[in-house]
C-alpha cells in the first residue's frame, strides 16, 4: 500500500515535523521493509509532505515510484493511477504546462493545477488521492476522486493539521495529541452507516469525502474548494442505438486497455453482463495486441442456490477458449477469521462481503496479478430501478405504462411490488422517510442505526443513512436515483473499505466502468435502453455482441447471481457464536455505544428477514466489534475472540470519556 503524510503548522504551534519523524510514521504504517520514502519540507518549516509506498506498488503502471513533486510553487505527493494520460499531456501541454504521459502522477496533478486549478483536479481519469501545496496562495489541499478507492484523512490536533492515507498515520503523527475514540463514529460503523460529513471513529478526525477537494489555511481553516458532481442522465442524444453501441463499446475498450497490467490481469467475474463485459473486453485487448495474461476468478454456489451463475460462466469462458479460476463458497465464510482481519484494517467499518474481496485478492496473486479488475458501476449506468413506472404516471405516460406493467408481470414482479414502485416515489421524500420508520420497514435510501445502538446515541446519528435524492428541475427520477447511487457515502465507503482489503494482499482494484469516457456516454442515453419489461442493460449487451455468446447475451426473466441463500446459511452457522460472545462482554457496550442484550434474539430474527436488513446490521456490528477489541489492550480490557487468542496484544488507545 502507499501511505501520504502532511502537517502543516498552525501559528503558534511549534514547526511542522521533522524528516526523521515523518519517516518514522512512514515506516509505522507500512509493512515493507524496503518501502520508498520521499520527504519535502517548506523553508519556513511550517509545512511537511511525505510519501511512502510499498515496493510492489512502484511500477509505473500501479503508484509509481515514491516521489515529491516540484512545479513552480507547487509541491505535491500523491497515491494515484491516472489514465488516458497521452490525451491528459496534451492537454496540458496546450494550457503552457509541458509534460510527458510518462511523467509520474504527482507531477501530472501538479500541472493539472497550475492549468486548471482545484475544480480541474477532479476531472482527471485515475483514482487518486493526494496532497498539495501552494506556495504562493499559502494553501494545502486534499482531494480524492470519486470513486473512492484511495482513502485520506485529517484532523486538527496539536495545534497542527495532520493528514494520512490510514487513521493510523493521522495517530503516528499525532503524538501526545492522540485523539479520542468518537462514540457516533463507532456507532456508525456497527450499524454500516457512513457519515457525509467525513466522520471517523475518531474525535476531530474526519475522511476526505469523494470527489471532494479541500483547502487549509495556515491558520488551520478547512473548507470545501471542489466537488465533482455526478451528471444528469437521460438528456438526450443524437446517436442512434447502433451507433452508441458501438461508441460504447470502443469506450469500455480504452478504460480496460488503460487499467490492465502489463504481465497478469485478473477480473472478478459473475455471470451478469458486467463484469463478464469487462472481461469479454480484456480478452480482446490481448487478441489486439495487448500484452500479459487475463484470468477470471469466480464464485461457484451450490445447485439450488440463488447465487449459482456457474453454468453462464463456463460459457463465457469456454467462448474465449480459457478456464478460470474459482472460488468454493462453501470455503467462503461471511465472517470467517474476523478478529484477525479487522485487526489488519484501518478502520472498523468493512465493506460487506469483506471475505470476498480479500479471498479473490488472494485470489489474483496465486494467479501473479498485481491488478483486479470488477465490473461495479454497471447497475448505475446501463440498468435503471423500477422508479421508472413512477415517472411514467407522473408524466401520464399510460400506454407506456399499461405496456410496461404486463411485461414486468411477466418478468416475476408481483402488483404490490409494481404499484409500490409506481406510487411510493411519487410520496414526498421527507414523509416517506418517517412513513417508513413508522411502520418499521427499512428502505436503501433511508438507512437505520442497529436496533442495538443505544438511543441516545441512535438519536444522534439518526440522519446518518439518509442522502435526499436532491431531483432537479425537470430530472426524470431514474436520472436522479443514477446521480445518487454514484455520490450516496455508504457505497463510496464500500468502495474504499473493498479496494483496501485488496491493496492489503497486493492487489489493486480497479473499476473500468466508472471511466468518466464511459459515464458521459451513459449519461445521454434514455431511459429503455437501460429497463423495459424484461429487458434489462440493452445498450450494454449489444455493445458485447460476438464478445460475449449469445446466449448470455439473451434477456433474463428475472435477476441472477443473487446473494441471499448465502447470506442467510453463513448467518445461522456463524453468526450465534458472535453474538453470544458479545453479550458476555462487549468493547462497544462499554463505550456506551452499544446495548448487546437484543443480539441473540437478532440471529434468529435475522432468519425471517427477507431483506436482509437485520444480518447486515449484525455483520457491521461484529466487524466493528472485533475492531475495537483489536485496538484495546488485552490484560486492560477485554479478551479476544478465540481466533487470536495467543497473538500479542496491540497498544491500548485512549478511550472515549
Amino acid at each position: 500500500m502507499s501511505s501520504l503524510l502532511a502537517v502543516i503548522a498552525g501559528q503558534t504551534a511549534p514547526a511542522a515535523s521533522s524528516t526523521f519523524a515523518l519517516r518514522a510514521a512512514v515506516r509505522s504504517v507500512l509493512a515493507d521493509a524496503n518501502a520508498r520514502m520521499a520527504t519535502w519540507t517548506s523553508d519556513d518549516e511550517r509545512v511537511s509532505l511525505a510519501v511512502g509506498r510499498e515496493e510492489w506498488e512502484c511500477s509505473s503502471w500501479l503508484a509509481g515510484d515514491a516521489v515529491v513533486a516540484s512545479r513552480g510553487p507547487v509541491s505535491v505527493v500523491a497515491d494515484a493511477a491516472l489514465y488516458a494520460r497521452r490525451d491528459l499531456a496534451a492537454a496540458l501541454t496546450g494550457a503552457g504546462q509541458p509534460v510527458s504521459p510518462d511523467d509520474n502522477a504527482a507531477s501530472l496533478i501538479a500541472a493539472t493545477y497550475l492549468a486548471r486549478g482545484a475544480a480541474g483536479l477532479l476531472q482527471l481519469n485515475g483514482d487518486f488521492a493526494f496532497v498539495l501545496w501552494d506556495a504562493h496562495q499559502q494553501i494545502l489541499l486534499l482531494g480524492r476522486d470519486f470513486a473512492a478507492t484511495r482513502s485520506l484523512f485529517y484532523g486538527v490536533l496539536g495545534g497542527r493539521l495532520l493528514v494520512s492515507s490510514t487513521l493510523s498515520g493521522v495517530l503516528a503523527l499525532s503524538g501526545d495529541a492522540r485523539p479520542a475514540f468518537d462514540r457516533l463514529g463507532l456507532a456508525e460503523a456497527a450499524s454500516g452507516l457512513a457519515d457525509g460529513s467525513g466522520r471517523t471513529c475518531y474525535v476531530g478526525v474526519r475522511s476526505v469525502q469523494p470527489g471532494r477537494v479541500i483547502g487549509v489555511s495556515p491558520a488551520l481553516e478547512v473548507k470545501e474548494v471542489a466537488r465533482w458532481r455526478a451528471p444528469e442522465f437521460e438528456t438526450g442524444s443524437a446517436t442512434s442505438f447502433t451507433d452508441a453501441a458501438h461508441e460504447l463499446r470502443e469506450l469500455i475498450g480504452l478504460a480496460v486497455a488503460d487499467r490492465m497490467a502489463p504481465d497478469m490481469t485478473t477480473v472478478w467475474m459473475s455471470g451478469g453482463y458486467d463484469s463478464s463485459s469487462v472481461f469479454a473486453t480484456a480478452r480482446a485487448a490481448l487478441s489486439s495486441g495487448a500484452s500479459g495474461r487475463v484470468e477470471s476468478i469466480s464464485v461457484s454456489y451450490p445447485e439450488g442456490d440463488q447465487g449459482r451463475e456457474d453454468e453462464i460462466i463456463e460459457r463465457i469462458l469456454a467462448h474465449h477458449g480459457v478456464t478460470g479460476r474459482w472460488i468454493d463458497s462453501s470455503e467462503l465464510p461471511l465472517l470467517g477469521d474476523v478478529s484477525r482481519n479487522a485487526r489488519r484494517r484501518d478502520e472498523p467499518f468493512a465493506a460487506m462481503y469483506d471475505g470476498f474481496f480479500r479471498r479473490a485478492s488472494r485470489g489474483s496473486r496465486d494467479a501473479g496479478a498485481r491488478v483486479a479488475l470488477s465490473g461495479h458501476g454497471g447497475d448505475v449506468l446501463f440498468d435503471s430501478s423500477m422508479v421508472y413506472f413512477a415517472d411514467l404516471l407522473s408524466g401520464l405516460h399510460l400506454r407506456t405504462l399499461r405496456d410496461e406493467w404486463k411485461a414486468s408481470r411477466e418478468a416475476l414482479w408481483s402488483p404490490s411490488q409494481l404499484l409500490e414502485e409506481m406510487f411510493a416515489p411519487l410520496v414526498p421524500e421527507r414523509l416517506a422517510k418517517r412513513a417508513a420508520a413508522m411502520l418499521g420497514r427499512q428502505k436503501e435510501r433511508f438507512h437505520e442505526p442497529a436496533p442495538w445502538v443505544r438511543t441516545e446515541v441512535a438519536r444522534e446519528i439518526a440522519e446518518t443513512g439518509w442522502m435526499p435524492l436532491g431531483r432537479h428541475r425537470g430530472e426524470s427520477r431514474t436520472s436522479a436515483v443514477a446521480r445518487w447511487s454514484l455520490e450516496y457515502p455508504f457505497f463510496t465507503k464500500s468502495q474504499e473499505a473493498a479496494a483496501a482489503a485488496a491493496r492489503s494482499a497486493g492487489v489493486e482494484y480497479r473499476m473500468p466502468l466508472l471511466d468518466p469516457r464511459v459515464i458521459a456516454l451513459a449519461a445521454t442515453r434514455p431511459r429503455w435502453e437501460k429497463r423495459s419489461g424484461v429487458r434489462s442493460k440493452s445498450l450494454l449487451r449489444a455493445a458485447m455482441k460476438g464478445m460475449l455468446p449469445e446466449e448470455v447475451l439473451w434477456p433474463r426473466l428475472y435477476k441472477t447471481g443473487l446473494t441471499k441463500d448465502y447470506l442467510m446459511r453463513s448467518v445461522q452457522e456463524e453468526f450465534p457464536k458472535h453474538a453470544a460472545a458479545l453479550c458476555h462482554e462487549s468493547a462497544l457496550a462499554d463505550l456506551g455505544v452499544i446495548n448487546p442484550s437484543g443480539l441473540t434474539r437478532a440471529v434468529a430474527e435475522s432468519a425471517t428477514d427477507t431483506r436482509g436488513w437485520m444480518a447486515g446490521h449484525l455483520y457491521f456490528t461484529f466487524q466493528a466489534e472485533y475492531w475495537l477489541r483489536s485496538r484495546l489492550s488485552v490484560a486492560d480490557h477485554l479478551t479476544p475472540f478465540d481466533d487470536v487468542r495467543g497473538t500479542h496484544a496491540p497498544s491500548r488507545e485512549t478511550l472515549i470519556a
